[in-house]
């Protein structure tokens, strides 16, 4: 696997497949990713959070979100429809390995043409890794670095 460097490929792949996603008053509320052609991964949490819905919401929404990629095409605005919801099974603060959730799958009404979606690769035990997000008041996004280890199994 190949180290996710500035000058490495698997770089120029994540940058053009970040999105960050808007509530209807502007303010970016989460990230998501290109997974294919026309689809976008992210949190169910963040599209309650676009929408004003209660986090823990189990219904699909309905209603249209706001995003833009950032680093592939800044100022060119696309709409995302829910197509998939997994959303919280739990308390949204306790969260549970046997109902692990809060993923959205959301349809886009287009692609810009700079868009590539990310590829998720096999055996990343271990790997050191980087992870874009924006948290509330951090609009241009934070980065942060770690090394992927597994959970210990829950205790019974």
């Amino acid at each position: 696997m190949e180290a996710l460097t500035p000058q490495s490929q698997g770089f120029e792949t994540f940058k053009r497949s970040l999105a960050r996603i808007f509530h209807s008053n502007g303010t970016v509320v989460g990230a998501g990713f290109a997974i294919a052609p026309g689809y976008l991964i992210t949190c169910a949490h963040v599209v309650t959070a676009a929408l004003s819905l209660p986090a823990d919401s189990q219904d699909s929404p309905q209603q249209p979100i706001e995003l833009e990629f950032l680093l592939a095409a800044q100022g060119e605005r696309v709409t995302g429809q829910v197509v998939a919801w997994l959303p919280y099974k739990v308390a949204i603060d306790a969260p549970s390995l046997a109902n692990p959730a809060d993923i959205a799958i959301l349809k886009l009404d287009r692609t810009p043409e700079t868009i590539t979606p990310v590829t998720v690769g096999e055996g990343a035990w271990g790997h050191q890794f980087r992870i874009l997000g924006f948290p509330t008041g951090v609009p241009v996004g934070n980065l942060k670095c770690g090394t992927d280890v597994p959970r210990s199994p829950p205790r019974r």
